[in-house]
């Protein structure tokens, strides 16, 4: 029911989009320049994602919007977004110093599940030179994790306790206090995502004194 549900609001969705779209070509440029910025301004996610696409299907001159995308990354906070921006803009080398630094300034938000693996391909099939964290390498857009020194630094940033909770792909793991890195260095770690004591205790109440650690393997 629910996935008849998500179709029936994409079609509506698309369905909106043509309508809107409808003679967008013969617009002049300063409409469709105020229709795109319009847009840009309250969409995030999938509606994003949609709208970029309409834009493709009418051929439109992304580089003569440029400014607008950068401006629409700059203050995204979604991994989605910033990988669907990014491969947006990484289309026009003149981008390139510009996505180096806002990926370098923004990875605690865009570096985590899928859409931060995806990133990591975007960056590393374009040779985009992006800071990685204390805690990982990559290499060939792949995340080498060394899962003491991520400990070591939320712990000395408060963010974190010795006795996090622990979900390993998405189940919760029980393990004996102080033996959590014994436990971790047994995987091998696709992404390591976490939430801080300061939003897990209102979660998970006294278990989330310490934090909670999301683990994906390979």
């Amino acid at each position: 029911m629910k996935s008849k549900i998500l179709i029936l609001y994409i079609l509506l969705f698309c369905s909106g989009c043509k309508t809107t779209f409808e003679n967008f070509n013969k617009k002049s440029e300063k409409n469709q320049l105020e229709f795109i910025a319009n847009n840009l301004h309250g969409l995030t996610g999938s509606n994003l994602g949609n709208f970029i696409y309409q834009l493709q299907l009418e051929n439109v001159d992304f580089l003569k919007y440029n400014l607008l995308f950068k401006e629409k990354l700059q203050n995204s906070q979604f991994a989605y977004d910033f990988y669907i921006l990014t491969d947006l803009l990484i289309q026009y080398p003149e981008n390139k110093i510009y996505l180096e630094s806002i990926l370098s300034s923004n990875t605690s938000i865009w570096d985590s599940g899928n859409w931060g693996d995806k990133l990591w391909e975007i960056i590393s099939d374009n040779n985009l030179e992006v800071s990685s964290s204390n805690y990982y390498s990559v290499n060939e857009g792949i995340k080498n994790y060394d899962f003491t020194e991520f400990l070591s630094e939320k712990i000395a940033n408060d963010e974190l306790g010795t006795n996090p909770l622990l979900m390993i792909n998405y189940d919760i793991v029980d393990y004996e206090n102080g033996k959590l890195i014994e436990t971790i260095d047994t995987l091998n770690i696709k992404q390591i995502d976490y939430l801080p004591k300061s939003k897990s205790i209102p979660v998970f109440g006294k278990r989330g004194k310490d934090g909670k650690i999301d683990i994906l393997t390979k």
